[in-house]
């Protein structure tokens, strides 16, 4: 069977995908990746076989030229409107190539990632199955995903594709149960198994005698909030009894001058190399960092800003493992306990250690992706 996988051009969207093309590239399938800007690099270094569809150009690098300082979220209305406008471009700028690649390659199936609207667009186009891979988190709000369809009516009207939505066949959500509030039937469960990319792994990553907190706002929240959400975190890290990592990938940090001695800035670490050897993370409510964090059972503490980070981090909070603040009512002081309460409350830990069993219960990968063919052949 042909699985073309289709992805918005973040490098964040292309590695919840991975475990999943991955297991069907081992059972014999043909899996090719359809990608653009920094997330084609990320799917050629995963070993997986990618088409460029924008010809080199970077979507979202383009993106950010026309909005160079977005003005700052203040809640989950304003970052539905922005997240959905954000991935539509994106979409418009990939979509006639994904259209044009499914004629030619003829997939027997598409598999998107849930933000993605090109997928979808020649799943339609071509009346091939569609499957939307979530970020392992659970679904995506429906209105950032009808947002970024409906960015597409231009294109969807000259191909002649009248669906007002895009309802998949079925949905891939890795990840436990227990942090869902319900599971459709379409919903084909799994283990989350955490890929971050590889890469050469620091000498003092397995030292160290004390606890150790991992401090990471992902790549997009660094643009839009720049650098003073880190200043406030690494305040509030000072003096705490632990080693602080700072897991900051490409993000420049030199603004913020001296920096707490406990204290370290990382750059780029994969996440699933670095968060065993921790105690408990910070991030900013990003699918991927409370999955990894999730996977291996330490407890989170997320400061949501956009798209489903809101949700995420709700469902943090209801399951018990992580606590959670707004990062514009965030002070020194309130994050410097709930740091605090993150290394030293038991009752965390537990629950945490709960749901990393929970998740390790789960079917393999590989299992729910011959069970995914299956309803793809029936289809």
């Amino acid at each position: 069977m042909r699985l073309l996988f289709v992805t918005s051009p973040l490098v964040g969207h292309v590695f919840p995908l991975v475990s999943t093309a991955w297991a069907a590239a081992a059972a014999g399938h043909d899996v090719v990746v359809a990608t653009a800007g920094d997330a084609v690099g990320a799917a050629r270094g995963a070993g997986l076989a990618v088409v460029d569809l924008t010809g080199g150009q970077n979507p979202m690098a383009r993106f950010r030229a026309q909005a160079p300082a977005p003005p700052p979220v203040t809640g989950e209305g304003t970052a539905e409107a922005m997240v959905a406008h954000l991935f539509g471009t994106c979409s418009v700028d990939m979509a006639a190539a994904a259209v044009a690649l499914a004629a030619d390659w003829r997939p027997d199936c598409i598999v998107h990632s849930a933000l993605d609207g090109a997928g979808p667009m020649a799943a339609r186009t071509h009346k091939i199955p569609l499957v939307r891979h979530t970020f392992a988190m659970g679904e995506t709000a429906p209105a950032m995903i009808d947002g970024v369809w409906r960015m597409l009516e231009p294109l969807r009207r000259e191909h002649g594709v009248d669906d007002d939505s895009v309802e998949p066949l079925a949905v891939v959500d890795p990840g436990p149960r227990s942090l869902r509030e319900s599971t459709p039937d379409r919903v084909a469960a799994c283990r989350f198994v955490p890929f971050n990319g590889g890469g050469e792994l620091p000498d003092w990553l397995y030292r160290g005698s004390g606890p150790r907190l991992c401090v990471t706002l992902g790549t997009v929240v660094p643009w839009t909030s720049g650098a003073d959400t880190f200043r406030t975190l690494l305040d509030a890290a000072a003096g705490l009894d632990a080693e602080v990592v700072v897991a900051n990938g490409h993000a420049d940090l030199s603004a913020l001058g001296a920096l707490p001695p406990n204290v370290r800035v990382a750059g780029y670490v994969p996440l699933s190399a670095l968060l065993p050897t921790c105690a408990a993370v910070v991030h900013h409510g990003g699918p991927g960092s409370a999955a990894n964090a999730l996977a291996v059972g330490i407890p989170q503490l997320a400061l949501p800003h956009m798209a489903d980070q809101f949700d995420i981090s709700a469902a943090l909070d209801r399951r018990g493992i992580g606590l959670v603040q707004h990062p514009q009512q965030a002070t020194v002081d309130s994050l410097r306990r709930d740091m605090a309460l993150l290394l030293d409350d038991p009752g965390l830990r537990e629950r945490a250690g709960e749901v990393a069993e929970e998740n390790a219960a789960l079917p393999p990968v590989a299992d729910m992706v011959a069970g995914l063919v299956g309803r793809v052949a029936a289809r």
